[in-house]
């Protein structure tokens, strides 16, 4: 990999071997799914609410994030009796799926998924003496990009337990 100039004479980095790149943008699309998936944004959430409620009621210090590993963390957690935390961590953890709607569900734990910051890559490819945007070389490429531009998911993320 080598650095050229893109199409506004910025420096960025450039594959020379077209199979490679497509690759690397396949590989990337699935990863660029799986953030911005419900599943993905409603975890982070949940876990931020933990977090806060536990900070709020002394139960975890700012200290302790720093200096505690995951493991003492999620211990932490598991053996918080306030407000039904390890219970409903213990649901969140043992679910295989995610429910989604299109608007808020009562008496459970729904989170807003606001539209998602969409992240893909189309790198610049070498062809002899001119960088060219992989999406203009590749249709797997641009299909690939285009399955990332286009995924949608619903407004409304929850389980049921009420948090």
């Amino acid at each position: 990999m080598k650095f050229g100039t893109n199409e506004e004479g910025i420096p960025e980095l450039v594959f020379k071997d077209l199979p490679i790149a497509e690759k690397f943008v396949h590989g990337m699309q699935k990863l660029a799914k799986e953030y911005i998936e419900n599943r993905t944004k409603y975890s982070m959430q949940f876990l931020a609410d933990i977090m806060k409620k536990m900070a709020e009621k002394g139960l975890i210090t700012i200290k302790d994030l720093y200096n505690l590993s995951e493991k003492e963390v999620i211990e932490k957690i598991e053996n918080c009796k306030e407000d039904n935390i390890a219970k409903n961590f213990e649901i969140w953890r043992k679910a295989t799926e995610i429910k989604q709607s299109k608007e808020p569900i009562d008496n459970c734990y729904c989170v807003s998924i606001m539209n998602p910051k969409i992240r893909y890559i189309n790198p610049l490819v070498r062809q002899k003496d001119k960088f060219v945007r992989i999406s203009d070389l590749s249709k797997q490429a641009k299909q690939d990009i285009e399955k990332v531009r286009n995924f949608k998911t619903e407004k409304y993320a929850y389980l049921d337990f009420d948090f």
